[in-house]
């Protein structure tokens, strides 16, 4: 867990908060399949916690970015700038299921969007 922390670490002052996020939560997965003690992993995740969460709310950018997922932004459930990823990953969902829709076959490559971007 060492090496993915530090690789985490080095992601996250990039700033790219949900790659080393997926990065830390793959490497904790394949060390509980690993054998690794849940108490051990639960131990280091609780004391990641704090860290983490002062690092979320850290940038403006980022704080708006959880309020409008979380439903709080500027428009709650409605498209906006600060949530227009999140709903571009909604409409890829929603078009293609757990599987897609194939390799040029996608809506979101002609610049689709369910609404206007204030």
């Amino acid at each position: 867990m060492v090496w993915v922390g530090v690789v985490v670490v080095l992601v996250m002052l990039q700033p790219n908060f949900s790659t080393g996020a997926m990065i830390f939560i793959l490497g904790w997965s394949w060390c509980y399949s690993g054998g690794a003690r849940f108490k051990h992993l639960a131990l280091s995740m609780a004391a990641l916690v704090p860290v983490v969460l002062l690092y979320m709310v850290s940038a403006e950018y980022r704080l708006r970015r959880i309020m409008a997922f979380i439903g709080h932004g500027d428009g709650s459930a409605t498209p906006s700038k600060a949530n227009y990823q999140l709903w571009q990953g909604i409409i890829g969902f929603g078009n293609g299921g757990l599987f897609g829709v194939g390799m040029g076959a996608s809506k979101q490559r002609d610049l689709f969007f369910a609404g206007i971007v204030r």
